[in-house]
């Protein structure tokens, strides 16, 4: 029983882990799928966003200045109008940095830029395709090979993006042409790409523990439910099935109330749902076995009682005692069997009526359940001869002083019309003196009582197997 209701509790531990883990999993992976669109999202922007840029500042500066710019290096209203409108376009789209460049047989040369730690490039002093690490003083390349080809043969360059001196950047470049559809120069736009990562990482732990939130609550909220409408209406049906197998189809155990059907029929389920329709038919079913339990049980004790005097007839004794003695016994345990007439129940019978003496057998039975214990076996094996069983008498003296007692409540019953009153034969044996089988134990009792009979009745005798010498009294 304590398995099936482990078993039970199982379940619903699966279900309510199952439950914990798809919502976990949904979770994760709805923020990794978020992070990775975001990402590509976030590429996508700025690749667009830069080509924009770049593409409308290349039409609004005059690309044919350039040259006189190199000629002259002079920083005339033109140039200077130029470096607002970047430092504008620059602070209006959030890019790290925004410049014009034209090339050279020598290299890049810097026209504009927003960031003005490149403004040596504009005297073309040094090597535009490297840079020089501030802290190791190490130079490496400034651009992909691919890209710094195309910057020295003037052509269209594709938006790249990669690690450079500025970390993860996107960098875009959008031709200037002049008037004779010559490439003069570049405007490039940098996006450092990690700040707005970090920037946005922020949102997404923020969104993350929003999530986390949401789906504690919802699985506290789930669980509740689950137990609720599920996890409890099993309980309580298995609870009370166990309750009927342990009560009616079961011996129950001692000090246990045995209530039958009471606590299924008792049980109350409104889910209004199939747990309902399951607990219904669980009560018609055992309504149903209820009653034939009750009807089986009514059989039972009708074919096992002796119909004048109410105790067990001669098989259900004899089954009952077997039974016992089969079970194993406990060290130094002492049972008697007790073999019990009327003496001269014939004469009753023919002095008095049978009426009166089923009388007389009637309340001999009740006065052998006054004198034994609630435990020992109390049988009629047929006519005028009783049979009792004492399981864990204790001692044979307690069995010759039940004896006793056994003779002294006959002598008060007196036959109608009589004056005496009834007296007793009685043959005792012992187990596991006499024996330890119910025949043996059966034949030795039959004996010491046939004894009993020949010394002159309204006595008892107990075996020779059990006592040396025949105990009469």
């Amino acid at each position: 029983m304590g398995q099936r209701r482990k078993a039970m509790r199982s379940v619903g531990s699966r279900l309510t882990a199952l439950i914990i883990f798809m919502i976990v999993a949904i979770s994760a992976v709805t923020m990794i799928v978020g992070y990775i669109r975001f990402k590509g999202a976030t590429e996508d922007y700025y690749w667009r966003l830069g080509e924009t840029t770049a593409g409308i500042i290349a039409l609004t500066i005059n690309a044919d200045s350039l040259d006189r710019y190199l000629e002259t290096l002079t920083m005339d209203e033109e140039y200077r109008g130029t470096a607002e409108l970047l430092a504008k376009a620059r602070d209006e789209c959030g890019a790290k940095t925004l410049y014009v460049f034209t090339m050279a047989d020598e290299g890049i040369y810097y026209i504009f830029d927003t960031d003005t730690s490149d403004m040596a490039a504009e005297l073309g002093d040094f090597d535009p395709f490297l840079y020089v690490d501030e802290d190791t003083g190490k130079t490496g390349p400034l651009y992909p090979e691919a890209t710094e080809q195309q910057l020295r043969n003037g052509g269209k360059i594709d938006t790249i993006m990669g690690i450079t001196q500025y970390g993860w950047t996107i960098t875009t470049n959008e031709p200037l042409y002049g008037s004779d559809g010559m490439c003069k120069g570049y405007v490039g736009i940098d996006f450092d790409v990690n700040q707005v990562v970090a920037e946005r990482s922020a949102y997404l732990w923020q969104l993350a523990i929003i999530i986390l939130i949401t789906t504690v609550v919802f699985t506290v909220i789930s669980l509740y439910i689950i137990r609720k409408i599920i996890i409890h209406p099993i309980n309580v049906i298995a609870k009370a099935a166990d309750s009927f197998l342990l009560n009616s189809l079961e011996t129950p155990p001692e000090n246990t109330a045995a209530i039958g059907a009471s606590e299924i029929l008792s049980m109350e389920i409104n889910t209004k749902d199939e747990f309902q329709s399951l607990a219904e038919a669980l009560k018609s079913m055992v309504r149903k076995i209820d009653e034939h339990l009750i009807n089986l049980s009514i059989v039972t004790i009708k074919s096992e009682t002796d119909v004048l005097t109410a105790l067990w007839n001669r098989g259900a004794f004899e089954q009952r005692v077997s039974t016992i003695l089969n079970l194993r016994q406990e060290k130094d345990q002492i049972n008697a069997f007790m073999m019990i007439d009327v003496d001269f129940f014939k004469t009753v019978n023919d002095h008095y009526g049978h009426a009166a003496g089923d009388k007389v057998l009637w309340e001999c039975a009740q006065a052998l359940q006054k004198v034994m214990r609630g435990t020992d076996i109390v049988g009629r094996l047929g006519g005028d001869e009783f049979a009792v069983f004492c399981k864990s008498i204790g001692s044979a003296a307690i069995a010759e002083n039940k004896a006793r007692q056994i003779r002294d409540e006959w002598q008060k019953i007196i036959p109608p019309g009589g004056e005496n009153g009834i007296t007793a034969s009685i043959g005792i044996s012992f187990s596991p003196y006499d024996g330890q089988g119910y025949q043996e134990l059966f034949n030795k009792a039959d004996t010491a009582l046939y004894k009993a009979k020949e010394a002159g009745r309204d006595r008892f005798v107990v075996s020779l197997t059990a006592s040396p010498l025949p105990c009469i009294s």
